[in-house]
């Protein structure tokens, strides 16, 4: 389980209109881990990490436009907030899970799986929520 404890967190500013008016960044945190072994990018599910819990997980046969994945999936996950904020903001927050390989052969080339969970909250909160997600697996160059 991810768990970000911090007394106060607060908002980054960056100027980028010609106007000068300032512009909200978000804050982001960020963990990388480096394996020695290749990743099941093709079945990362019971073989490598992935974001837990998962429910009703069913597979979506509607294919993305962009970068092809091999498959994709959709469900639903609990994700928990506890701050306190004024009843007016608005608060978005996004976990973003991915595995790639990468190797050297005339050029870079990887393959890979990732998944998402994303929920906007409005005011205070502290306790579950049930939020959507979506794993894709087997993105990029696979040799057989």
């Amino acid at each position: 389980m991810l768990s970000i404890k911090n007394e106060k967190i607060e908002p980054k500013y960056a100027t980028r209109s010609k106007d000068s008016k300032k512009i909200l960044r978000p804050n982001m945190f960020s963990e990388t881990l480096f394996s020695n072994q290749t990743i099941d990018t093709m079945s990362p599910l019971g073989n490598e990490m992935v974001l837990m819990p998962k429910y009703n997980l069913t597979h979506n046969v509607t294919r993305r436009p962009y970068p092809q994945a091999s498959e994709q999936f959709d469900y639903k996950s609990k994700m928990y907030a506890c701050y306190d904020t004024s009843s007016n903001a608005n608060v978005s927050i996004s976990i973003y899970l991915s595995g790639t390989n990468e190797w050297w052969i005339g050029g870079w080339l990887h393959n890979s799986y990732w998944e998402n969970m994303e929920i906007m909250l409005s005011g205070s909160q502290d306790g579950w929520t049930t939020v959507n997600g979506q794993l894709f697996t087997g993105e990029g160059t696979y040799y057989r």
